[in-house]
């Protein structure tokens, strides 16, 4: 009963910001359709993705595929269940959840030369090296020091490791029925994959360990990483998004992204965001978007209200990924991800047309 009463007020909340017109050239009702209340929030307000077993072709290119498309995650989707979930890694044990790579399995490919990320604080560098060293330097790092394998071409891997990773029918499903590109994604827990857009459509797979992905809509995403970069640079900039640039994974940029992203209050007041990373004017961080009377402070500009109400309720979707689990995210979306628990946590996606 209890439970019910809480999901109910959380849908009527919800309801109140849909209604509110002041919020639909940023909050468009149409892409959350789907969502059939009630619904269920995390605890800092941000929407739940809900979850399916399986999709069948048609009804994935009419609801989701097709515009405007809607991501989709499958729990336990039978495409998911590839090899390489139990012969590259030992699953952690129920009393202390640490998954591990199988060294003794994956050690015959120790020389295959794979590309690996080692950051520590603002330190960051990307660098190839043997399978071999990856597998003792994720054993062996210290616990402040990221080691990844991040974006490894599963077309580039050795014949029986491709063979472990089968490409999910999802991607043929698509209009050109083609996954042009894949990668795998492995590295210890907490991993962590900055806000960004894909070009194409993509799957994620997730292989060990558990990842949490936020999601928004291209035009919330679009806003808000053109408010962090115009922080940052102040000034005319070219909107790329890579994937992993360098400027993305440390530094300021990634700072703010990162408030913006996945700042847990439901609040999202951009002022404060801004305010604690320092150099924004004390009166521009007075201005934010009040989201229980829909208006905006004395003294606000039109410009002021616009980018208020862009940024400080940017709506975002998220979900929880483990192993076996499939997440569809549509051409455009915005995400960042993040590897959860402890031990190791490993991925594979592809994109497709």
């Amino acid at each position: 009963m209890k439970r019910e009463l809480i999901i109910r007020k959380a849908s009527y909340s919800w309801w109140r910001l849909i209604k509110n017109r002041s919020l639909r050239t940023v909050f468009n009702p149409n892409i959350f359709a789907w969502v059939r209340t009630p619904f269920e929030l995390t605890a800092g307000g941000v929407p739940l993705l809900r979850s399916h077993e399986q999709v069948h072709p048609g009804t994935f290119k009419d609801r989701y595929y097709n515009e405007p498309s809607r991501p989709l995650v499958c729990r336990q989707y039978r495409d998911a269940q590839m090899p390489a979930i139990s012969k590259w890694f030992l699953p952690g044990l129920k009393s202390q959840s640490h998954p591990a790579l199988k060294v003794e399995y994956l050690e015959q490919y120790g020389d295959h030369l794979v590309p690996v990320e080692v950051s520590r604080g603002e330190c960051f560098n990307r660098t190839m090296m043997p399978l071999s060293m990856f597998m003792k330097l994720s054993a062996d790092a210290p616990q402040d020091t990221n080691v990844y394998l991040a974006q490894c071409p599963i077309d580039e891997l050795p014949p029986e490791m491709q063979a472990d990773l089968v490409k999910p029918k999802m991607t043929n499903w698509g209009a050109k029925g083609d996954a042009y590109s894949s990668s795998i994604w492995i590295g210890r827990a907490p991993t962590y994959t900055p806000f960004h857009r894909d070009p194409n459509h993509n799957v994620l797979v997730q292989l060990a360990g558990r990842k949490v992905i936020r999601l928004a809509e291209p035009d919330v995403g679009d806003a808000i990483y053109k408010q962090a970069k115009s922080r940052v640079f102040q000034k005319a900039y070219k909107m790329d998004a890579r994937i992993r640039g360098e400027e993305m994974m440390v530094g300021k940029e990634r700072d703010i992204l990162d408030k913006l992203v996945w700042r847990d209050d439901g609040t999202r007041k951009l002022s404060e965001d801004l305010e604690c990373l320092g150099d924004i004017p004390s009166d521009e961080a007075r201005i934010y978007w009040n989201r229980q009377s829909g208006k905006p402070p004395p003294g606000a500009t039109a410009e002021d209200e616009q980018r208020m109400q862009t940024i400080g309720l940017a709506n975002t979707l998220e979900t929880t990924i483990g192993p076996g689990d499939a997440l569809y995210i549509p051409k455009g979306w915005w995400h960042s991800v993040k590897g959860l628990g402890q031990g190791i946590v490993g991925s594979a996606n592809w994109w497709f047309r």
